[in-house]
C-alpha cells in the first residue's frame, strides 16, 4: 500500500541519518582518545627562511671564481701570440739576447730616452745589460752597423734603437743613431726634430752627409734623421748612395744603430740588411702572433749568422722573476 511505501522511505532516511551522526561520534570519539595534543606555541620568525643570504653569498663567490678561472684558462688557450722567451726561440729560431722590462711604477712612454728620464730604472738597467752583450758578440768579428727590427708595427724597435744608441754613448763610445725607416719614421720625435731633411735627401742629392747629421743632448751621440717620406723606399735603401752612406758614417763612429722597417710588412728591411753587420730583432710580448714568426723567421733565415738573436720588448719584472706583459 502507498503509506507503507511512504513509512518505509521514512525509516530509511530516519536509519541513514542515524548512522551518519553514528559515525560523526565515531570520529570524535577516536580523536578525543589518539588526537594531537600542543606541545609549544608556534612563534613567528624574525628573519625569512628563504633566501639564505650567507649561503647564496658563497655559494656564487665559488661559481664567480670558477667561471673566472675557466675564462682565464680559455683565453690563456686560445691566445698563439709570442708570450715568453720559449716561443720567442721556438718561433723565430733565434736566440733570446735581453729582456727589456717595462717598469709600471715608471710609467715609461713612447719616445723617451729612459737614460734621461730615469737612469735607475729597471728598463734602462735592462738595456745596459743588453748593451753588455753586444759586446761579446763583436769579439769574434768587428760589429759597427747595428739593425734594429721587428716582425710588425708597434714591437718597439724604434724605442729600443733610440735607448740602445744613448746607453752605448753613455758608456763613452762615440755613436751615430739613423733612421732609415722610410714608410713611419718616428726617430725624430725623440729629439724634437722637423724631419725636413735627412739621410732621404742625402741620398737624392739635397743635402750633405755632414749636413744631415745632428748633435743630440746625449754626450757622444749624434743623430741623421730619416728626411721626407720618399716614393721609392727600397730603392733609396738598395741605391749605392745608401752603401757609400754607410761606409762613410762607419768610419767615423764606433757603432751606427740603424732603425730599419718591419720584416713581415714590407720589403725595405730585405734590402737595406745587405748592408748591415749585424741584426737585432725586437719582439713584443703578447703582440706578434707565431705565425707571423714564422713568416718573419723564414725572411732572417738567409742573413745567417748576422742575426744577433731577439730582444723581448714589455716584460714585466717583479722581484727576482719575470712576467710578461699582457
Amino acid at each position: 500500500p502507498e503509506s507503507l511505501k511512504k513509512e518505509l522511505e521514512l525509516s530509511s532516511n530516519t536509519y541513514a541519518l542515524l548512522l551518519s551522526n553514528y559515525e560523526n561520534l565515531r570520529i570524535s570519539q577516536t580523536l578525543e582518545s589518539y588526537g594531537a595534543n600542543i606541545i609549544e606555541a608556534a612563534i613567528i620568525p624574525e628573519s625569512p627562511i628563504k633566501p639564505n643570504k650567507r649561503l647564496f653569498l658563497i655559494v656564487s663567490l665559488l661559481i664567480g671564481l670558477v667561471l673566472g678561472a675557466g675564462i682565464v684558462i680559455l683565453k690563456e688557450y686560445l691566445d698563439n701570440t709570442i708570450k715568453n722567451s720559449d716561443d720567442a726561440e721556438k718561433y723565430y729560431g733565434l736566440k733570446v739576447i735581453s729582456q727589456v722590462v717595462y717598469n709600471k711604477a715608471m710609467n715609461v712612454k713612447q719616445r723617451e730616452l729612459v737614460s734621461l728620464k730615469d737612469p735607475n730604472s729597471l728598463t734602462h738597467e735592462s738595456i745596459k745589460e743588453l748593451r753588455t752583450n753586444i759586446g761579446y758578440f763583436n769579439v769574434d768579428k768587428k760589429i759597427k752597423i747595428i739593425g734594429i727590427t721587428s716582425a710588425m708595427l708597434e714591437e718597439g724597435k724604434s724605442f729600443l734603437s733610440a735607448n740602445l744608441a744613448a746607453a752605448l754613448a753613455q758608456s763613452g763610445l762615440k755613436i751615430l743613431l739613423l733612421n732609415a725607416d722610410f714608410r713611419k719614421p718616428v726617430l725624430h720625435k725623440y729629439f724634437n726634430h722637423r724631419n725636413r731633411s735627412g739621410i732621404t735627401t742625402v741620398l737624392t742629392g739635397y743635402t750633405k752627409l755632414s749636413d744631415g747629421i745632428e748633435s743630440t743632448v746625449v754626450e757622444n751621440m749624434d743623430f741623421l734623421p730619416s728626411g721626407p717620406i720618399p716614393p721609392n723606399p727600397s730603392e733609396l735603401l738598395e741605391s749605392e748612395a745608401m752603401g757609400i752612406s754607410l761606409e762613410d758614417v762607419s768610419k767615423r763612429y764606433d757603432y751606427i744603430i740603424v732603425d730599419t722597417s718591419p720584416i713581415v710588412p714590407v720589403t725595405d728591411f730585405i734590402v737595406l740588411a745587405k748592408k748591415l753587420d749585424a741584426i737585432i730583432v725586437v719582439s713584443r710580448v703578447r703582440f706578434v702572433t707565431k705565425a707571423i714568426a714564422k713568416e718573419a723567421a723564414l725572411k732572417l733565415a738567409v742573413f745567417g749568422r748576422k742575426v744577433l738573436g731577439i730582444v723581448l720588448n714589455g716584460v714585466i719584472r717583479k722581484g727576482s722573476y719575470y712576467y710578461y706583459y699582457k
